[in-house]
């Protein structure tokens, strides 16, 4: 039988929420997830201009002459599934968007020098509504208790910890505002801090291509 690629423009919204549920995993042979804190400020920067994350590679599963042992995408838990789709290509971007911003748990990456750190990841409104500010620099992150502090850690300076989650400004994952979904709540990515008094950027929907 031969299997001829087919090449689909899938909502990356979809993608992620077939992620989290497990019908599209990593086969066993796969390396780990490798990204390090900056280059997930990149491509978060890149989604929030509207660019697309790039060409995934995906085999569908479940041919019963070609088994494949399986895994879930890092951050994802056990999930007692078997998978729709296996990734080939395309994982460590894949795994770096759930887990930046579709997970509610923080994200365990490394510096650029290779120390281990634990982070949620947030864009600055100011700095993403300023025309002359490179985007890249509008993506920031806060240790995993959400605080920034300084004077050797003896003062906060700015608490995220009632940030979580944006109670006005919620933006559901195809785009369209509305009611909070619990299943789907994420955190805001500005700094409205819940009051509505600022707008947050919200979880927009991108289009893979």
């Amino acid at each position: 039988m031969i299997i001829s690629p087919q090449s689909l423009d899938t909502n990356l919204s979809q993608l992620l929420d077939e992620v989290n549920s497990g019908k599209t995993q990593l086969p066993e042979f796969q390396r780990d997830w490798t990204w390090d804190y900056n280059r997930i400020r990149g491509i978060i920067a890149s989604l929030s201009q509207g660019y697309p994350m790039g060409a995934i590679m995906r085999l569908q599963y479940g041919n019963p002459d070609i088994k494949f042992k399986y895994r879930t995408i890092k951050g994802v838990g056990n999930r007692d599934v078997t998978p729709d789709f296996l990734v080939l290509d395309g994982q460590q971007r894949l795994t770096s968007i759930y887990q930046a911003t579709y997970s509610r748990n923080p994200v365990e990456t490394k510096t650029d020098k290779g120390k281990e750190i634990t982070r949620y990841y947030y864009l600055s409104m100011e700095k993403c509504m300023d025309e002359n500010e490179d985007r890249y620099d509008a993506v920031f992150s806060v240790p995993a208790d959400r605080k920034i502090k300084e004077n050797f850690d003896r003062d906060v300076r700015l608490d995220h910890t009632r940030r979580g989650s944006c109670p006005r400004h919620h933006r559901s994952q195809d785009g369209s505002s509305g009611q909070h979904q619990p299943h789907r709540r994420r955190r805001c990515m500005g700094a409205c801090g819940g009051s509505g008094n600022r707008q947050c950027a919200g979880q927009r929907a991108a289009r893979q291509h």
